[in-house]
């Protein structure tokens, strides 16, 4: 899901040359998931877990940030 976000982020920029800033944010949003996996899979639930809350709350003000933008008028 991280891979598709990125890439999705990039083809909405470049199409358009908008703000690269959710490339940037996709990027560090797939960097945290590949670290989660790896939290996961040694087992370091000291690090996994609060990883985990971090990345969701990540998210949440991410959704709620493009909520408010999509609630703009279009001029």
């Amino acid at each position: 899901m991280a891979v598709l976000h990125l890439v999705t982020a990039v083809l909405v920029w470049r199409p358009g040359g908008g703000s690269p800033a959710p490339i940037r944010y996709a990027a560090v949003f797939m960097g945290l998931t590949l670290a989660q996996i790896a939290l996961g899979i040694a087992h370091l639930t000291v690090l996994h877990v609060p990883l985990g809350v971090l990345m969701f709350g990540m998210s949440l003000l991410r959704l709620s940030q493009v909520r408010k933008g999509a609630a703009l008028p279009v001029r």
